[in-house]
């Protein structure tokens, strides 16, 4: 896809995971359904593929986010990007239904905000400054209770997840080269 297109063009390696319950993947998604795919491909890139956990980036985009954030918490890697993240699912839920009591109801929290404290990897979060889906409050509540060293772009877009994917992907290399994170003159 586009995404990827862009981040491998940059020099990224990319994997990526088709959760279950979307996609082609069979199955239902749930929060720890989601966590035990995430670790299974981390697994996966550490002992089959060898790659160092210190070449190793979280990515996660929209719903995404909560689970990069969680295995941010359980591994140390790299850094973590996190495009149009939200503070927790029970808290945008209750943006969206203020009439229900989303916290009795729901049974996946994604509680990212409590969560992103524990993060100590370089973090760039990326949002959309009139997101419908995940009004941006989301993304600038994350960083500003986001650990050092981290940095935000802000775009004035009204989508959700539509972005300038090649100008992320330059952001992310400059950002991460930054922080000794990587060489854009590295051969591996």
């Amino acid at each position: 896809t586009e995404v990827y297109t862009a981040y491998h063009k940059a020099g990224f390696g990319v994997m990526a995971l088709s959760w279950r319950g979307y996609g082609r993947s069979t199955g239902k998604p749930n929060e720890q359904g989601l966590y035990i795919d995430a670790r299974t491909l981390v697994d996966y890139a550490l002992n089959e593929q060898q790659i160092p956990a210190s070449k190793i980036i979280f990515y996660g985009e929209s719903l995404g986010t909560g689970v990069a954030i969680q295995m941010a918490t359980e591994f140390d890697v790299a850094g973590v990007v996190l495009e149009a993240p939200y503070t927790s699912i029970t808290e945008r839920a209750q943006e969206m239904y203020p009439w229900v009591p989303v916290p009795w109801l729901i049974k996946d929290h994604y509680k990212s905000a409590i969560k992103i404290v524990d993060i100590s990897e370089p973090l760039m979060i990326f949002h959309n400054r009139g997101d419908r889906i995940v009004p941006f409050h989301h993304g600038e509540s994350l960083f500003k209770l986001a650990n050092e060293p981290k940095v935000a772009h802000w775009m004035e877009s009204k989508e959700h997840v539509v972005f300038d994917r090649e100008g992320l992907a330059q952001k992310m290399l400059t950002f991460f080269e930054q922080q000794g994170v990587i060489s854009v003159s590295e051969e591996d």
